[in-house]
């Protein structure tokens, strides 16, 4: 299976994004990063493994999902898109440990994966799957970035 680790800020909102809700009621995700996300899952198969730290708020069923994650989910759904999983939680900025965990669990199943995230994290081994997006340049999620994470998600490891 090919796997797309999914950081939410800095991924589907972005600086600009948060300065405009601040004058309108928006939700915590910029719905036009959406259909990128959507792209990159309908061209390589990928499934959705949650990273971010909303994933506290996700659980496999939506009756047990916090009040928090309701519209997330809620929009994910309306553009076709669905969770598979989420990485697990450790106390501090242990985002790199958690993917790595995630994969080592997973490891016979796993064929190609991708991280998008905003944030280094010192990611090591995994940085050559890494797509970086910026919370301050840009929208997050961008065309340049869907590109390069179909062609990691197409990619095969040890290739």
């Amino acid at each position: 299976m090919k796997i797309l680790f999914l950081d939410i800020d800095g991924v589907l909102n972005s600086a600009r994004y948060d300065a405009e809700r601040r004058t309108r009621a928006m939700g915590n995700v910029d719905e036009t990063r959406l259909p990128l996300l959507r792209r990159i899952v309908e061209e390589t198969g990928a499934l959705i493994v949650l990273s971010t730290s909303w994933r506290v708020y996700w659980d496999s069923d939506p009756a047990r999902c916090a009040p928090e994650w309701v519209d997330i989910g809620d929009l994910f759904s309306a553009y076709g898109l669905e969770i598979y999983d989420k990485t697990p939680s450790y106390p501090g900025n242990n985002r790199d440990c958690e993917v790595r965990d995630w994969l080592i669990d997973h490891k016979e199943a796993v064929k190609s994966f991708v991280i998008l995230d905003d944030m280094s994290f010192g990611w090591g081994d995994l940085a050559d799957r890494l797509v970086r997006t910026s919370y301050h340049r840009g929208r997050g999620l961008g065309e340049e970035h869907v590109e390069r994470a179909i062609r990691l998600l197409m990619t095969p490891l040890g290739d």
